[in-house]
């Protein structure tokens, strides 16, 4: 009797899952097409107002004088089970190992200030996730969940033979980090994370804060096939350039900085591959995940308060790390280190150097 009301209580919540996973599905199908219905509008506004504008990207073959100045490093290539990477090093391979990851859309060079600073004290690799920059781009949504993110990154310091790493991530290289933290603590020594929210947090934030909600209206969009890449494109990639802008308006890169993300992303496949990080998540492509996401690594988030995508309760992740440090900047943007880097700088160096 007792094993049949069991059976029973197991088969009503296995359907219940059921409904809610069909229901979840149904609602992001209708959000994703909901939000591309909303910026074709925008989109056909541009065509009309640039005309034949829209649909060009001028060709880049040759990459800008930045992207290979030694004085950020030396460019380096290492294969893996499923890719290979390109990172770039600078400083004394004697010392303790910095290993920067970036967000979307980035690459290795958004950390062109912090590697600058910290190779005078660390081994500094600044790396190109796969899908970004010169690091493999393997088709397929299924190539792209967290957990094969996570694994480049322990096959990566595996191969240079590397541990008690500082590790350091912005946006989706907060969440590869924060998951790597989670899985692989034996391997790092301290995490510092820039606007990119602890996964579990961000779950528990989005489903209290409507502001979070619909401030996350693009990961919705990203879902879409095709249409997103188009608009990313348009105009010559203009958009880059509206990324690249400080918290006050003004443009915190150089003309050449901005060539160089132009000439990273308008090459074949550099804008699918990224997109894909997205569209796993959202379409829960199946994913080997640790089963508790508490972080014992002591931790440093650093978080712009003037982030228009992510808000900054993000940033109070106490609930899930053991030893947490938080540092807020007032007038800073969702692009941290490239927005306020002598702040960023300076609160890792406080930081990395305290007792």
């Amino acid at each position: 009797m007792l094993c049949k009301i069991l059976r029973k209580v197991f088969k009503f919540f296995l359907y219940r899952d059921c409904i809610r996973d069909r229901v979840e599905k149904w609602v992001t199908i209708a959000l994703s097409l909901f939000y591309g219905y909303l910026v074709l509008i925008f989109a056909t506004i541009s065509i009309i107002r640039n005309r034949g504008k829209f649909f060009q990207v001028r060709r880049r073959d040759v990459p800008p004088d930045c992207l290979t100045d030694p004085s950020l490093g030396t460019h380096h290539f290492m294969p893996l089970r499923d890719v290979r990477l390109h990172y770039v090093t600078k400083g004394d391979e004697n010392n303790q190992t910095m290993l920067f990851i970036h967000g979307f859309p980035e690459f290795w060079y958004s950390w062109r200030h912090q590697i600058r600073e910290f190779a005078k004290d660390y081994h500094v690799i600044a790396v190109d996730s796969r899908g970004y920059g010169d690091s493999d781009k393997p088709n397929g949504i299924h190539n792209y969940t967290v957990d094969k993110l996570v694994d480049d990154i322990r096959e990566l310091l595996t191969g240079l033979n590397r541990q008690q790493v500082v590790l350091v991530g912005h946006d989706w290289g907060a969440i590869i980090s924060w998951t790597f933290a989670a899985k692989y603590p034996e391997l790092l020594d301290r995490l510092v994370i820039m606007n990119g929210s602890h996964p579990k947090h961000f779950q528990d934030v989005m489903a209290r804060s409507w502001r979070q909600f619909f401030s996350s209206w693009y990961k919705y969009f990203f879902n879409l096939p095709l249409l997103p890449e188009l608009v990313l494109l348009s105009n010559d990639l203009s958009l880059l350039e509206e990324f690249m802008k400080s918290a006050d308006g003004h443009t915190m890169c150089t003309a050449e900085d901005v060539e160089a993300y132009k000439y990273v992303f308008s090459k074949y496949n550099s804008l699918t591959c990224p997109l894909n990080y997205y569209r796993a998540v959202i379409r829960k492509y199946r994913c080997e995940l640790p089963r508790s996401y508490h972080i014992k690594v002591p931790a440093l988030v650093i978080w712009g308060k003037r982030d228009i995508a992510l808000v900054p309760q993000l940033a109070e992740v106490h609930r899930y790390v053991d030893d947490l440090t938080v540092q807020y900047i007032e007038n800073c943007s969702h692009w941290t280190q490239q927005d306020q880097p002598v702040l960023v700088n300076q609160y890792m160096r406080d930081y990395l150097t305290r007792d």
